[in-house]
């Protein structure tokens, strides 16, 4: 499988390169390369995407959001703020909540096909190898690949769990994921 992601910080060095001149080309290295990096490769950016589909759509299907307004955080002293549209203790609860649990839930409830809970499960354990040495642990291109897909994956779910859509869309929406997950595992047996 490939991804559609930067590769690496030498493709924005070489990059840079080719469309800086010199002086330019010396000043990108020197002061921006290394927030351009953090920001462009940021190696956990599509696993954070994922989690925070993951934990809204828990949320919403526990009954946190009173209307139709989803809310990401919430701080603790604008409880009572938005007391008509959330459920500060619910959201709380579900915060706390591991992303194993979480997918468990939404698998539970009937939102996540198989291949979908499996391939959240992996991505899940491919992520927490990060705790064994956070210093010197890093992912590799196959783990961010993994991460882009379960994103892409999650998206999906998402949008199939969270809206009012026809039928028709709802059923695209899930069958695509479905189909995507049995994809990404396969491809990730193999290697």
């Amino acid at each position: 499988m490939s991804t559609f992601r930067p590769s690496s910080d030498a493709n924005l060095r070489r990059l840079a390169e080719l469309n800086f001149c010199p002086h330019c080309y010396q000043t990108y290295l020197a002061m921006f390369e290394g927030q351009i990096e953090r920001l462009a490769l940021d190696s956990l950016f599509d696993w954070r995407t994922t989690e925070s589909l993951v934990t809204q759509m828990v949320m919403k299907h526990r009954g946190v959001f009173k209307g139709k307004m989803v809310f990401l955080a919430l701080d603790n002293d604008e409880e009572g703020k938005f007391a008509d549209q959330v459920d500060y203790k619910l959201f709380g609860e579900v915060n706390r909540w591991g992303f194993a649990r979480k997918i468990k839930y939404l698998y539970d409830n009937g939102f996540l096909p198989d291949s979908c809970y499996e391939v959240l499960k992996l991505a899940g354990k491919v992520r927490n190898t990060i705790h064994s040495d956070p210093i010197v642990k890093g992912f590799s291109q196959k783990d961010l690949d993994l991460f882009f897909y379960v994103s892409s994956i999650a998206y999906n779910i998402c949008y199939w769990a969270m809206y009012d859509l026809p039928e028709d869309a709802r059923t695209r929406l899930r069958k695509n994921a479905e189909d995507f997950s049995i994809r990404v595992i396969e491809g990730f047996a193999c290697n």
